[in-house]
Formats: C-alpha cells, sequence, structure tokens
C-alpha cells in the first residue's frame, strides 16, 4: 500500500491533494482543503471523496500529519478509516 500527497503554494493560493493506492484493493483518494506546515511537522485536513479498498462512506472529514524528513505519516479519517505509513516528507 502506497500514500501520496502533494500540497503547493502559488500567490497565497492551496493545491492539494491526496490518494492511497493499494494494488489489489483499489484507492481511496480526496483533497486536502486546509494545511499547516513548518520546517518540522504538518497538519493537512481535508476531505476523502472516493473509497474502494475499505468501502466506507464519502465524503468524510480527514486529517494527515507527521514529521518533515523521514518518518511517519499518520491518516485519520471521520468514516473510520486510519492507517499509519512509512514516509519521507519534504517540507518548505
Amino acid at each position: 500500500m502506497r500514500i501520496n500527497f502533494f500540497v503547493s503554494n502559488d500567490k497565497g493560493t492551496s493545491f492539494a491533494e491526496w490518494n492511497i493506492d493499494h494494488p489489489k484493493l483499489g484507492s481511496a483518494c480526496g483533497i486536502i482543503s486546509n494545511n499547516m506546515t513548518s520546517s518540522d511537522n504538518f497538519v493537512l485536513k481535508g476531505v476523502e471523496a472516493f473509497d474502494n479498498i475499505c468501502k466506507n462512506e464519502t465524503p468524510s472529514d480527514i486529517n494527515l500529519s507527521g514529521s518533515c524528513g523521514a518518518g511517519t505519516v499518520k491518516l485519520v479519517s471521520d468514516n473510520g478509516n486510519k492507517g499509519s505509513f512509512s514516509s519521507d516528507v519534504k517540507c518548505s
């Protein structure tokens, strides 16, 4: 299983999305609508818009959080989805 998320800013406007892919089970994905980042850690809040891995109800609020650099990303969704992923996150 793999998680990807991407956040960029352009003139004060954020563009962000996240995606979880599993080779056999499918995927879950959504948007990130609020991000708080520093050079040390991040908290990303958004919505899970699609889920065919756990087939939980969508849309649902989500939080992605962790430390910049090597570590762990934690995902928690209001619909019950949760997970921890090994990571190497670049914060800038």
